[in-house]
């Protein structure tokens, strides 16, 4: 998810940890709407809008 891999707000890994501000995205609360997101649009792909989805982790994000 977002700040990892090629997923970095502000374009660089640099910008993206320069301080608080730009952490701003990086909250247990964004990385549920970035569930949200992924799995919405799994469904629509997949024409499974109907199925119902179960998602479970034992650390940050999931």
């Amino acid at each position: 998810h977002r700040y990892y891999g090629q997923s970095l707000p502000y374009g660089s890994r640099e910008k993206a940890y320069q301080n608080a501000d730009t952490l701003s995205y990086l909250t247990a609360e964004q990385a549920l709407a970035d569930f949200a997101t992924l799995v919405i649009d799994l469904k629509r792909n997949f024409s499974a809008e109907a199925c119902p989805v179960i998602l479970f982790g034992g650390s940050y994000g999931g």
